[in-house]
């Protein structure tokens, strides 16, 4: 015999307030928490993260993260904010996007974020007092709701305005795990979403998976999907120059362990964007022209990091690429 059921704790590990004014405009209470604290600021588009980081550049132990670094140049970055979570002496922010929300185990003792969904933003919360109680006498997570990046084009922006409305029922209240999950179900309820384009678009698509043969998607509304979803390896300009070398050598090798050995240097200097992205914003990318490598492109735009430092922008694209994270 067992039980079913579920096991919620009711620790309370966040305080949250939530403010009507766009994030930017908070800049010096996060740099000011930065000298004293560890701050994770997360926003929802690669776009705000540099204007952000921009805006706090000039001090000290200011950090940025997003999906536009190359595969080495992440990995150097999420070794590093790994290694800041965890000395307990550190002290600085970090500016990211979402990518944080779920693929690392970080643990900060400030949140600043631009509202998204309340799943995601509670992914988001889960990297401040990961695994502490609440003992705070004042918030330890900001919610920002204005001039927000990336609704309507990341997040269902019917789904946006229901999380925002739904978040501020608990400003300046404290949310346990329980409380959490409520919220998503009933966000996500079916009498919640009644006549929203997402719950239209959700039917659509199970009645498209269901019923192929007998039903035929909307072209206009198949590209709409598709262009999301594909996408393209890249190396920047600056980069290949740097292994030009090293392409080379891949192209005059024979033996084939060698070149499969030499095929995945080359591609840890690459990064994934999204094709129709390059497109609208009239990217220009050039072939490598070298058999075995035909997946990769030379991506013709400025790429900014510094091995030294671990500090940089990364891919730096014109506004038309805002909504990648």
């Amino acid at each position: 015999d067992y039980i079913k059921g579920e096991f919620l704790s009711d620790l309370i590990r966040h305080k949250i307030l939530v403010k009507d004014k766009s994030i930017l405009c908070d800049a010096e209470e996060i740099i000011n928490r930065g000298k004293t604290s560890k701050v994770l600021v997360i926003v929802n588009t690669v776009d705000r993260a540099i204007e952000l980081f921009e805006k706090l550049s000039g001090h000290e132990n200011i950090f940025l993260l997003h999906s536009l670094f190359t595969q080495k140049h992440r990995n150097m970055l999420e070794s590093k904010i790994k290694a800041f979570a965890d000395d307990q002496s550190a002290k600085g922010v970090w500016i990211t996007t979402q990518i944080v929300e779920a693929s690392l185990d970080v643990d900060f003792d400030y949140l600043f974020t631009e509202l998204s969904t309340l799943d995601s933003l509670f992914q988001r919360m889960g990297r401040c007092y990961r695994k502490r109680k609440y003992d705070l006498s004042e918030p330890n997570v900001y919610v920002y709701t204005e001039d927000v990046k990336g609704v309507g084009t990341i997040y269902d922006k019917d789904i946006w305005d229901k999380s925002r409305n739904a978040i501020k029922k608990y400003n300046f209240e404290g949310l346990s795990e329980s409380d959490k999950v409520n919220m998503v179900d009933e966000l996500y309820s079916k009498e919640n979403l009644s006549g929203t384009k997402f719950l239209n678009t959700f039917y659509n698509a199970l009645k498209f998976l269901d019923t192929n043969d007998d039903y035929n998607l909307d072209s206009n509304e198949a590209q709409r999907i598709l262009r999301n979803i594909q996408s393209i390896n890249v190396i920047p300009r600056r980069i290949y120059e740097e292994i030009f070398d090293l392409v080379h050598q891949y192209a005059s090798e024979t033996d084939i362990s060698k070149r499969k050995k030499l095929r995945r240097e080359i591609d840890k200097h690459t990064l994934s964007i999204s094709l129709y992205k390059i497109r609208e914003s009239k990217g220009s990318t050039t072939p490598i022209g070298i058999k075995g490598l035909e997946h990769i492109k030379i991506l013709e735009r400025e790429y900014d990091f510094s091995e030294d430092t671990c500090t940089g922008k990364g891919v730096i694209v014109d506004q038309a690429l805002s909504n990648i994270f």
